[in-house]
């Protein structure tokens, strides 16, 4: 089962336990002239836990390896597995972004491969990878796990072979954890049960390739919108996976999400009630469709009308001619004047009373991406006078107007 470990001239953050399997990774990854920085959790649950630190400090110190180690002293937490977790990802981080490195190695082998699958097959789990993928990111960090083609037994001899201090973490004996039961059961099966198991992870895995296949196929097709009706025939059951995939694909950090947050925001979705930000990107639905944009508006102050004709925008054009509801007249009271992005409490008077934005937008059904760079003009008293789409208000109107306003640039 063991191959050759292939992670050459890289410089890399090595998670170190103490124990075989990531010594025997350290060891390796020294051996091919990786420039190396090691990190080791002290999470102080075991007597034996000062020795484990103290065998990866003294390999550290006999190679010249920076060792970078956390203590970790919360007391305030629930379930300790996940804040160990939450604080081990965090000190990754932390180095990552310090040393300038490319990935966080760890020791994961195949055994940890087939019990993670296991895990998952238990807990019916929907996970991005089946068992443990060679490399993924895990709470915005990147990791590598170069020893999946390995077994424990292999990589303890390797330490033995090479005279490579090691610890055994006792606690992994202990049945309360569910992993360790797992652990358990799979040391319990016959080899017949054993391969059997392992060529039904295999194949899961390769179910789940092509599943990623045909979903990558179709959330590629989607940019940045698609109807909601296209959304709804997607599985109920997987449609938050897709909605993840095209999320991260924007860019979108969706690596800390819980699977119920991504359920929340696809109810939503299909309700036609979502509205989200993440950064500066908008996620919204309505009118059957589903919009992913970028956050804008403008705003620019014009001292006279040449000053405005000279001018050019990326979200309108002004021109001298066009058609009546396009056009607006001018004086000199109007300025200092601003065009400006509308907001959804502006209004207008018109011959026929008040024209509210927000209203505007609703009947005419303007998308959202559109409504945030919707043009208006406001004068020197600070009055919506022209709001494209609706024209000028009453004020403004003349059948020899000064300018106009040609409709949005944006598609």
């Amino acid at each position: 089962m063991s191959g050759g470990l292939m992670v050459k001239n890289s410089k890399i953050i090595v998670a170190v336990s103490g124990g075989p399997d990531s010594m025997a990774l350290l060891d390796m990854l020294r051996l091919q002239n990786n420039e190396l920085v090691v990190a080791h959790v002290n999470y102080q649950q075991r007597e034996t836990a000062k020795r484990d630190e103290e065998i990866v400090q003294r390999y550290c110190i006999k190679y010249g390896i920076p060792f970078e180690l956390k203590l970790f002293e919360n007391e305030d937490y629930s379930n300790f597995q996940d804040a160990a977790r939450v604080f081990r990802y965090n000190f990754f981080k932390e180095l990552l972004v310090r040393y300038e490195a490319e990935f966080v190695a760890t020791g994961h082998h195949f055994d940890d491969d087939l019990e993670t699958y296991v895990f998952q097959r238990n807990r019916k789990m929907k996970s991005d990878d089946v068992g443990l993928a060679k490399n993924s990111i895990v709470k915005g960090v990147r990791i590598s796990r170069p020893l999946l083609t390995y077994h424990k037994e292999e990589l303890i001899q390797y330490c033995n072979d090479f005279n490579i201090e090691y610890g055994i973490d006792e606690s992994n004996l202990e049945l309360h954890y569910t992993r360790n039961k797992i652990r358990h059961e799979i040391s319990h099966l016959d080899d017949n049960e054993y391969q059997k198991l392992i060529v039904e992870m295999q194949e899961k895995r390769n179910e789940n390739q092509e599943f990623k296949m045909k979903m990558n196929e179709r959330v590629n097709s989607w940019e940045n919108a698609l109807t909601i009706k296209e959304y709804a025939t997607i599985d109920n059951g997987y449609r938050y996976i897709y909605l993840r995939e095209w999320l991260k694909k924007h860019g979108i950090e969706v690596y800390t999400m819980s699977e119920s947050y991504l359920l929340e925001i696809d109810r939503n979705i299909v309700n036609e009630s979502a509205n989200y930000e993440f950064n500066n990107l908008v996620l919204q639905s309505s009118y059957d469709t589903i919009l992913l944009y970028k956050k804008e508006s403008f705003s620019y102050k014009f001292n006279d009308v040449d000053e405005i004709l000279k001018f050019e925008s990326p979200y309108f054009s002004i021109e001298q001619e066009g058609k009546k509801i396009e056009g607006i007249t001018l004086t000199s009271k109007d300025f200092p004047l601003t065009i400006r992005s509308g907001k959804l409490d502006d209004q207008i008077k018109m011959r026929f009373g008040h024209k509210k934005l927000r209203r505007f937008f609703i009947d005419e059904k303007i998308p959202h991406d559109k409504r945030q760079i919707w043009p208006v003009v406001v004068n020197a008293e600070k009055k919506v006078i022209f709001v494209a789409g609706i024209g000028c208000d009453v004020h403004h109107y003349s059948n020899n107007p000064s300018l106009f306003m040609i409709e949005l640039k944006v598609s």
